[in-house]
């Protein structure tokens, strides 16, 4: 008879064990299955917005990683827009120079080659002097296109971002 009260004690406890192992596991799980909706929203829209976990418990420290890894990837996320930002403007600096070089050459060469006419007192001066004239106010008129068409580049309109548009686009916009 004894037996039979431990055993079904013994069943009771079981029960209520296990009752109690079902509730603090979907208690648990309802904790890491709101994490993970927030987890998967994790891309570069949402960098600013972290998990917000105020209980004390296990969780807690992966909370608080995720967090600090959102706030390190924001950061590179702004550092890499720059890096692309300014490699963009080295780019156009480069191109900018190499037309500006291009129309230089020509116009040292018009000068030197008047120059040594005049210096030889060359029959054909008055000539070449118009032609080099000509020529020069043709490749200074290349370079005031070349400087305007960057100046009016530089004067682009600001980009009006789209509804929906994340801080971190707007920043790389601007």
């Amino acid at each position: 008879m004894l037996a039979k009260q431990y055993f079904l004690a013994i069943i009771i406890l079981l029960i209520l064990s296990g009752y109690a192992a079902w509730f603090i596991s979907k208690n648990l799980t309802k904790k890491i299955e709101a994490i993970s909706k927030k987890l998967t929203k994790t891309n570069v829209e949402y960098l600013d917005t972290p998990i917000d976990y105020s209980e004390n418990d296990e969780i807690k420290p992966l909370v608080e990683s995720y967090n600090s890894m959102l706030g390190k990837l924001q950061e590179q996320t702004n550092q890499l827009a720059k890096t692309e930002r300014e490699e963009a403007w080295r780019e156009m600096a480069r191109q900018v120079a190499h037309e500006i070089k291009n129309p230089l050459t020509p116009m040292k060469l018009n000068i030197q080659y008047l120059q040594n006419a005049l210096r030889n007192n060359l029959p054909n001066t008055k000539e070449l002097t118009t032609n080099v004239s000509a020529s020069l106010i043709e490749q200074i008129d290349n370079l005031s296109h070349i400087a305007s068409a960057f100046s009016d580049f530089a004067k682009m309109p600001e980009a009006a971002p789209e509804q929906g548009v994340s801080c971190c686009f707007q920043e790389i916009i601007q």
